[in-house]
């Protein structure tokens, strides 16, 4: 076979094979982005009440529709922390939820707003959105903290409250009869903490 020929050929064999990248080999199909999270959900707070099973305080949060309820027992200190402010029962002295709220006040800082974050193995936690500086130095700094410290902050502090969507699938439910919050301020011996309901 003369020369050219010969280079014909060969320059049609590798066109064939792999000029274009389509004859002999498939593209690998793009890959699928992550779906974004679902925006947390804002609740309030619905009341303080008791297990009648476990005679534990449960702080009752509910959506803003009131068609989802997210009960979470948690301490009887932050219980009547709670409590006292939902009926405007003032302490004698500054309590603890009391006193931290005036603390970061004082220091030029602001509560933007909670969020219930996580529920494993029984135990939810929270954080807590802490502004701090001004114009270009403002920012945010997020905390570590448990719902029943971080609710009990955001009520004095009149900032906002959410849930993960997640969360609330896990341990909401709807309403029913029985979801009437307690009229009396819960009390030490009337309940005992459980290492699994909150972040300890």
């Amino acid at each position: 076979m003369p020369r050219q020929m010969m280079l014909v050929t060969l320059f049609g064999l590798c066109w064939m094979a792999g000029g274009t990248g389509r004859a002999l080999h498939a593209e690998e199909p793009p890959a699928q982005a992550d779906a974004p999270e679902p925006e947390p959900v804002e609740m309030t707070v619905h009341g303080i009440a008791i297990d009648p099973t476990d005679k534990v305080p449960v702080v009752i949060l509910a959506t803003q529709d009131k068609s989802m309820l997210l009960p979470i027992q948690i301490g009887p200190a932050e219980a009547a922390a709670i409590w006292r402010y939902l009926n405007e029962v003032e302490a004698p002295r500054p309590m603890t939820h009391d006193l931290l709220a005036s603390v970061i006040t004082k220091l030029g800082g602001t509560i933007e707003k909670i969020t219930i974050t996580d529920l494993k193995d029984g135990v939810f936690y929270a954080q807590i959105d802490l502004g701090v500086g001004n114009g270009v130095e403002a920012r945010t700094i997020r905390i570590d903290a448990r719902p029943s410290d971080s609710i009990a902050l955001a009520l004095r502090a009149g900032s906002k409250l959410f849930v993960v969507k997640k969360v609330i699938d896990a341990a909401g439910r709807k309403p029913d009869d029985g979801d009437q919050p307690d009229g009396d301020e819960p009390e030490p011996e009337r309940g005992r903490r459980r290492p699994n309901d909150e972040a300890i």
